[in-house]
Order: C-alpha cells, then sequence, then structure tokens
C-alpha cells in the first residue's frame, strides 16, 4: 500500500462515492480491535454480538 497525501485521498473518495473514516484511539489493542470488529464499536449489532 502506497502512502498518499490526505488531497489524494480526499479525491479519490469524493470521486468514488465512498467515505473515509476517522477513529480517535489511544493504544494499539484498540487500533486492532477497531479494524477487527468495527460494528462493536459503531452500534450496529447490539443485539447480536459478532466479535
Amino acid at each position: 500500500m502506497a502512502l498518499v497525501t490526505t488531497k489524494e485521498m480526499f479525491q479519490k473518495a469524493y470521486a468514488g462515492g465512498y467515505a473515509i473514516g476517522a477513529f480517535n484511539v489511544n493504544n494499539m489493542e484498540i487500533v486492532s480491535k477497531r479494524v477487527e470488529c468495527p460494528s462493536y464499536f459503531t452500534g450496529f449489532s447490539r443485539s447480536k454480538k459478532i466479535c
């Protein structure tokens, strides 16, 4: 994966019609959990925990 500028990243997202997520994290454990199971943090699957 190549590094890109934020300007290029936003231009591609705008042209592709998708959003860029922004997450505040305090340590690597939180980063790995967010990548592993994003629905746990968004609350979309509160009735059925999948992670």
